[in-house]
């Protein structure tokens, strides 16, 4: 999603959340996933670590 934003040039804010930049929801979706995604994925080997 955040790739799409960017591609289309409805992110000029890059990637900051910086709050009075105003960018596609799309593109905020999209990077809230990837951190999201990157939390689960660091979980994940922390768990596998563990066993």
């Amino acid at each position: 999603m955040a790739a799409i934003a960017i591609i289309l040039g409805w992110a000029n804010v890059l990637y900051t959340f910086y709050l009075p930049l105003v960018a596609s929801p799309l593109f905020y979706v999209g990077a809230a996933l990837l951190v999201l995604g990157s939390w689960v994925f660091a979980a994940g080997v922390f768990i596998s670590y563990l066993e």
